[in-house]
């Protein structure tokens, strides 16, 4: 009997450290902020416009702990940013600032229903490439849907909706292979060849 006890808990064992290496579960205690993602993240809130001091707990060494940041359980790098709006609690304006690169290994990020005004959808977040998640609805983008994102080739779910946004050609949304939903509701088509591309693609729906 003790041996076959012995034997569970390193099965035990052996599953807790697969969840945790897998960024399931946080068997080993809290995760602990990466020093230049921190610093990209800071960089980041720089560039905007929080008259509400939702970020305000963007503050200390942990940014792990900090409101819409999540962290791998066992590598600590940000896998996630989650700064949608929600309700009444006011939106984020200013400027995106690249300084989100740094974030490489990111994969899921919404900035849904805040208020960009009078900015395009940057370019830049064609490259991140490890996103399988990107929400941008009602945030206040205007100009052309940059064809940059067809780099995302990891991306399940992308959401431009309610946006003063163009579709000008609409072929690198093909590259979109792991794509499984698709939300241009309210995007402006016109220029798109009547989206000839995007309904080919069996997982889009629009």
């Amino acid at each position: 009997m003790g041996v076959m006890k012995k034997h569970f808990q390193l099965a035990i064992l052996f599953c807790l450290l697969c969840l945790e290496l897998a960024g399931f579960c946080n068997c080993g205690g809290a995760s602990i902020c990466r020093e230049v993602e921190r610093k990209a993240l800071v960089d980041f809130k720089n560039g905007l416009k929080d008259p509400n001091g939702r970020l305000s707990s963007w503050i200390g060494l942990d940014c792990c702990s900090w409101t819409g940041v999540h962290c791998h359980n066992y590598t600590s790098h940000v896998i996630r940013l989650d700064l949608r709006r929600y309700g009444g609690n006011g939106s984020l304006e200013g400027e995106i600032r690249p300084s989100l690169l740094v974030l490489n290994h990111l994969r899921y990020l919404d900035l849904s229903e805040n208020y960009f005004k009078y900015t395009r959808i940057p370019t830049f977040l064609g490259s991140l490439v490890s996103l399988q998640y990107l929400d941008l609805s009602s945030a206040g983008f205007i100009g052309r849907v940059p064809h940059q994102l067809g780099n995302l080739s990891r991306l399940q779910y992308l959401d431009l909706s309610y946006n003063s946004v163009d579709m000008v050609g609409s072929h690198w949304l093909t590259n979109l292979s792991s794509l499984q939903c698709l939300n241009l509701n309210g995007v402006n088509l016109s220029e798109a060849k009547k989206c000839a591309q995007i309904t080919k693609h069996p997982s889009f729906d629009i």
